[in-house]
């Protein structure tokens, strides 16, 4: 055999991160965060940016994983780890950087959300309606996803007349394919405001001034009616000045 017909060896393929979920992880907590993306199979490292004394990032798992239908692999990955990842409970809210290494080659970078053990809430189903919506408090950030089609997670909050609010819902910025609408709802079902997750980049954002005392009810599905495991966010409830 000649050089020529000498078999070419196959070009590396450096791995990409697509999706985390949840978006988030709690200060002072051992986290179970699933990273969903392409190439994640041989991955030696899970690498996080400055980060604090105590941090231990632990991979438990990788994994060839079908991407949730109807998404294919360019948008919700083939593969999958799943990161055992203890945050000190000093450590500052906001953004962690990471990196994923393989034998070829690293990630780009991709950001993680760190919230307060005493700011934080996970969804809890069921809380489809009126009556089942969950109770949360306003400063706290709930961990959620619509996890099937036509799924519609609400979340009830009490407030005092002149009250105003700011709701952040976090999702396509962060790699989630959930087309977010937000609405808030008095306790007759009226409409008092609405947002939409805007373009990437950007989180969906409702400001509101409430009329009236009483509880308050916020109402968040996907626009398409779509849902599953790469449909997570981060809903924000805080008072507006």
């Amino acid at each position: 055999m000649n050089a020529a017909e000498e078999k070419k060896p196959e070009p590396k393929t450096s791995p990409s991160v697509l999706l985390t979920s949840p978006l988030a992880a709690v200060a002072g907590a051992t986290n179970t965060i699933k990273l969903r993306g392409l190439n994640l199979t041989n991955v030696g490292e899970v690498r996080f940016m400055a980060a604090p004394a105590g941090l231990v990032s632990v991979i438990k798992s990788a994994m060839k994983s079908d991407p949730p239908k109807p998404l294919d692999a360019k948008r919700a990955g083939d593969t999958q780890i799943e990161l055992s990842l203890l945050l000190p409970s000093g450590i500052a809210t906001g953004e962690l950087s990471f990196v994923v290494v393989t034998p070829d080659g690293l990630s780009a970078t991709n950001r993680l959300v760190v919230l307060p053990a005493d700011g934080a809430v996970d969804e809890k189903e069921p809380n489809g309606g009126f009556k089942e919506a969950q109770l949360i408090r306003v400063g706290q950030t709930v961990r959620g996803e619509i996890g099937k089609e036509k799924d519609v997670d609400m979340f009830r909050f009490e407030g005092a007349a002149g009250d105003r609010i700011r709701v952040e819902l976090t999702a396509a910025r962060l790699g989630s394919a959930l087309d977010a609408l937000v609405n808030l709802h008095d306790a007759s079902g009226h409409l008092l405001a609405s947002a939409d997750d805007p373009a990437l980049g950007k989180n969906a954002v409702l400001e509101a001034t409430l009329p009236t005392a009483g509880p308050w009810f916020l109402v968040l599905l996907d626009a398409h009616d779509r849902g599953g495991a790469a449909h997570p966010y981060l809903l924000s409830l805080r008072s507006a000045k």
